[in-house]
This record gives C-alpha cells, structure tokens and sequence, in this order.
C-alpha cells in the first residue's frame, strides 16, 4: 500500500495540507466562536478526506465556499473595515486558487 504522498500529485498534496491547516486554524478559532469554528473544522477536514480519496469535486467545493464567503461577505457590509476585508479576500483567493489547482490535477488524473 502506497502513501498519500507517493499517489496525489504536487498540487493535490498542497490543497491537502492547506485544508488540513485551514481545519487547524478553524479550531483554534473555536476557542472565541465554538460553534463556528467547529462547523468550519468538520468541513475542511472533509476537504481534506475527499481530496486525500483523489475526489477532484471536493477540493472544488472547497475553492467555491471560500470564494462564496468573500462575495457574500462584501455584499453584507464587509467593507466596513476595507484593508482587513482585502487581506482576508487576497488569503480566500490564494486558498481557493490552490484548491482549483487540485481539483484540476485530481480531475486530470481520474482518466
């Protein structure tokens, strides 16, 4: 039986860690918003499962909840603080263009 290393490819295995970071990150948030922080860690961590099961769907699902997160924030008054909503937006849209990576990686190789 091989490693997750020696089956997902480069950017497979980057989405992976950077779900599992983001699920990391989730739970120490928890600490100030329990019941946020803990919703997020569970989905990350199925970010991270599905990604590791080389389900492309899922490291999609992922790009599109963070992208979805930073339109609905900017909707709902998000640029009340505009410099912090930018860093946040510019993090949300390098997380979510790794994720694409995968997903395109993962798709790539399911033929």
């Amino acid at each position: 039986m091989q490693g997750m290393e020696s089956q997902l490819g480069g950017a497979a295995r980057r989405g992976f860690w950077l779900a599992v970071a983001l699920a990391i990150f989730s739970l120490a948030a928890a600490l100030f918003a329990p019941v946020a922080g803990v919703l997020q860690a569970v989905f990350y961590l199925a970010i991270a499962w599905g990604i590791s099961r080389r389900q492309w769907w899922a490291a999609l699902a992922g790009a599109c909840q963070l992208l979805l997160a930073v339109v609905l924030s900017a909707l709902h008054g998000g640029t009340a603080q505009p410099v912090s909503f930018a860093i946040a937006a510019l993090f949300a849209v390098v997380c979510a263009y790794g994720w694409v990576r995968a997903a395109i990686e993962l798709k790539g190789s399911e033929r």
